[in-house]
């Protein structure tokens, strides 16, 4: 007659446990189509495998074998219902089934040093199991704040739809490698312990096993953000490098038209002086072509060059610009540096005021001294409730890998010359502020 054993009933346990932790880390993955129905036959799939796995035989060496081949089909259940990269459905796997190991060692913890006894979830007889009352507060109370712990500090760093870029597969596989060793000799330890009776050395493998997992845990998304951090560094230095090209092309296409439109100014006097053409067509053509011939001294080179190739871009989009700038102050800056910085905020403020009302779609730029210091400000309306993280505005757009970086390049500039940088929203306006220590220091920078 079959009896089942203390190993058959936890089979479902622990099972339920994995699953759980495994949803806190691929929650936010891309989903596949008809997740619902794929969601509930992965669960379906997860427990028949439990149940039909024989757990007759009572041994470590068996039960890693086991708890090994339901790790392997939860991953098969993720693949089947989420649309991610296998490396990341690894990635997330590993982290879910540490999780679960330290709220099952916190949870054994608890037991042994209560004095209850261990907790005897691989014993072949069906006893120990919550065999006190508040054997199941400590079950409880260790999942949900192991679970918690886990969610809040590691699993909300994987953004919803966000691509992990993991390539290392030697370091996935070598944190693979130190979770199976930690769980497989975990096992021969605690069988060796209860074997032997042995609480104190039962306690001492807990601890260390705890504090293993969560190193484990912290190296591997300390690996996963520095992959993010890289990727954005890659783009950001990508931006520049266009941003040089723009400015280039920018200081090319800006003396072009200024030279051509004062030719054909000229040009056109001319002609008004020498044939019948009425005062009021000559002065229509004129405005037009000035439109053009926009051209904006502010006592900085690489300065003008934005400013009149941002104010043709206002004339088109009836967008009022208005500068008062004192641009030799901005000598000490790099050129490149200088076109990213005003490059950036201008375009973020054209992007802002470009759909509001007549009325409202102005741009304000003031660069002048106060004091020692430099101070620049640029303001504009703007229609939408605006999000802050870390100081920064967050980006509206859909695709947060591409866009975002502007806002962070200012900030970048800002410290590479030591300035502060505020960035405020009040009465629907949008305002930027920034101070450059300059009085005394400026021939150090």
């Amino acid at each position: 007659m079959f009896v089942p054993t203390q190993l058959f009933w936890y089979k479902f346990l622990f099972m339920t446990e994995l699953i759980v932790a495994e949803a806190l880390f691929v929650f936010r993955f891309k989903r596949r189509n008809l997740f619902a129905l794929r969601c509930a036959g992965a669960v379906v799939f997860c427990y028949l495998v439990a149940l039909f796995f024989p757990a007759h035989t009572y041994g470590a060496l068996y039960s890693s074998c086991m708890f090994t081949t339901f790790f392997v089909v939860v991953l098969v259940a993720l693949k089947f219902c989420f649309r991610e990269p296998l490396i990341n459905i690894l990635f997330s796997g590993m982290a879910g089934y540490t999780t679960q190991h330290i709220a099952y060692e916190l949870y054994e913890l608890l037991v042994t040093a209560s004095g209850i006894g261990m907790s005897g979830f691989y014993g072949e007889e069906v006893q120990g199991l919550f065999s006190e009352p508040v054997s199941i507060v400590f079950y409880i109370g260790s999942y949900l704040l192991c679970y918690w712990i886990s969610l809040g500090f590691f699993a909300l760093k994987i953004r919803k739809n966000e691509d992990l870029e993991l390539t290392n597969y030697v370091l996935l596989l070598l944190l693979a490698m130190v979770i199976m060793f930690d769980i497989v000799l975990s096992l021969f330890l605690t069988y060796h312990a209860q074997q032997n009776n042995d609480s104190i050395f039962v306690i001492a493998i807990c601890i260390y096993n705890i504090v293993c997992c969560y190193l484990i845990l912290i190296i591997q998304f300390e690996f996963f953000v520095r992959r993010k951090l890289e990727k954005e560094l890659i783009l950001s230095n990508q931006l520049r490098i266009k941003e040089k090209e723009q400015y280039t092309i920018a200081k090319e296409n800006v003396e072009l038209i200024n030279e051509k439109c004062h030719d054909l100014k000229h040009q056109i006097r001319a002609i008004g002086e020498n044939m019948v053409i009425g005062e009021a067509a000559l002065k229509k053509i004129s405005d037009v072509i000035t439109i053009y011939d926009s051209n904006v001294k502010t006592g900085n080179e690489t300065l003008d060059i934005i400013l009149t190739e941002k104010s043709l871009l206002c004339n088109k989009k009836d967008v009022k610009l208005s500068c008062i700038v004192d641009g030799k102050r901005l000598d000490f800056m790099a050129e490149d540096d200088i076109f990213s910085l005003f490059g950036n905020l201008i375009d973020n403020a054209i992007e802002a005021v470009v759909n509001l009302e007549e009325d409202k779609r102005s741009i304000g730029i003031i660069v002048k001294m106060v004091g020692t210091f430099l101070s620049v400000n640029i303001h504009n309306y703007f229609a939408n409730e605006v999000s802050f993280v870390d100081g920064l505005p967050v980006t509206t757009k859909r695709d947060r890998n591409f866009h975002g970086f502007g806002m962070r390049s200012v900030r970048r500039i800002c410290d590479k010359y030591d300035g502060d940088l505020v960035i405020r929203t009040e009465g629907g306006v949008f305002n930027v502020n920034i101070l450059f220590q300059l009085g005394g220091t400026q021939d150090e920078v």
